[in-house]
């Protein structure tokens, strides 16, 4: 599993036994559900994810797995559509209906409200 990424679509009713007790609080305020994390690894009964550089214990029953993202988190990329518009990837999320994830970007230090999938986006990563 380590390597993967899924989402884990936990709430409260799921039961606060499936999140390791000292990430329960952090985790609960993340409001993981749609949130697409990176799988870094396992200890004991429980898997490792990550979200924008935080790590969360919790146990592997609600794990999903989904295809890996095109663009990590902070990655620098311009709108195909308005290509004067560069921001850095700030959060990679899970469109159900589409099955593909989308992004939300920072332009300046602030969180833009649209929200992007892939082919929105053309990494500077590489130019």
């Amino acid at each position: 599993m380590p390597g993967t990424w899924g989402i884990y679509p936990w709430f409260e009713e799921d039961g606060e036994e499936l999140i390791e007790e000292r990430h329960r609080d952090e985790f609960r305020r993340l409001k993981p559900y749609g949130k697409i994390f990176r799988c870094v690894g396992e200890r004991d009964e429980f898997i490792e994810l990550q979200y924008i550089g935080h790590s969360y214990l919790v146990k592997p029953q609600l794990f999903k797995k989904v295809p890996t993202p095109k663009f990590n988190f902070g990655v620098t990329v311009r709108l195909r559509k308005k290509p004067e518009v560069i921001g850095t990837i700030s959060e990679i999320n899970w469109h159900n209906q589409t099955e593909k994830e989308m992004y939300f970007i920072e332009v300046d230090g602030k969180k833009k409200s649209s929200r992007y999938f892939s082919e929105d986006l053309i990494s500077l990563e590489c130019e």
